[in-house]
């Protein structure tokens, strides 16, 4: 994280530290990669897209949306008049998602799947591989925060929800702010097959609607106000519409702006560049 301290802002400091820091980076901890050179790096801007571009950093695509949480007994009085159907969605453990998301097979289709893709483009293609490290490193924070406000209560086990029969699954975190409405639920990430039939689509939409209700179930039993996920698919984006008509996707233009500086062309890579992946998981 940066920070700079009110008094000393616009002095240049911030300016200056970046400049060192881009020149570390680009060889930190690489001395056994066969180009010993990073080719990209990325953060996370929370002052807009300007500051960064500077250093070389283009902004991404950063959207999002949400919904709010909801008791389950809501839901419950729903399905008791007929308003909805029964949910096969399962809670998922941390052994689920290294099971069910993070897995040697879902690794390897996804390096398969931006191979392919990389040889229809001009573009290089990028990614942070989603592997169990990543959740691991959201958890231990989340469990950290939850118990500085639910001293009372054991650490959160359930990391997300999925649905076995639609070969759905997603995991998630809980993100304590100060205050309720500054507290989310946050998908960070979603695995699931690409249908091939509309009669497949719209199955998997109605289980991924089901696992959104999951939650923002689990957000209302912490205190959280409510379910956010970045960059949603078309698909996501229709199962948030059986939920919520309303809903629509928001595009950030100053917090958590995703942001890549590619030094890829230094290595004859090309100028261009697509982050593949620009999902919740790889924040820090």
């Amino acid at each position: 994280s940066v920070y700079c301290r009110p008094e000393f802002r616009g002095k240049g400091y911030a300016k200056r530290m970046l400049e060192e820091l881009t020149g570390k980076l680009d060889t930190w901890k690489m001395e056994k990669q066969p180009r010993g050179r990073a080719l990209f790096t990325i953060l996370f801007s929370d002052i807009g897209k300007k500051f960064y571009a500077q250093f070389g950093y283009r902004p991404y695509s950063s959207s999002h949306m949400v919904l709010p949480a909801r008791a389950k007994e809501e839901e419950e009085e729903e399905l008791f008049n007929g308003a909805i159907g029964k949910s096969v969605t399962r809670d998922l453990y941390a052994e689920d998602v290294d099971k069910r998301m993070c897995n040697n097979t879902v690794i390897a289709k996804l390096c398969e799947e931006m191979r392919i893709a990389s040889k229809k483009s001009q573009s290089a293609q990028v990614a942070i591989l989603p592997n169990f490290d990543h959740f691991v490193w959201h958890w231990a924070r989340e469990e950290f925060f939850a118990q500085q406000v639910f001293s009372h209560r054991a650490p959160p086990t359930i990391k997300g929800a999925g649905n076995d029969d639609a070969r759905v699954y997603c995991a998630w975190n809980r993100n304590f702010g100060e205050k309720a409405e500054d507290s989310v639920l946050y998908i960070l990430r979603w695995v699931y097959d690409e249908p091939t039939t509309p009669e497949q689509e719209q199955k998997l939409v109605h289980a991924m609607a089901d696992i959104l209700r999951r939650a923002q179930h689990e957000a209302k039993e912490w205190g959280l106000s409510t379910v956010e996920f970045w960059n949603p698919e078309p698909l996501l984006q229709k199962a948030v519409k059986v939920l919520d008509p309303d809903a629509q996707v928001v595009h950030r233009e100053k917090s958590s702006i995703s942001s890549l500086r590619w030094t890829g062309d230094k290595h004859g890579l090309g100028q261009d560049v697509e982050w593949v992946l620009n999902e919740k998981y790889t924040w820090c």
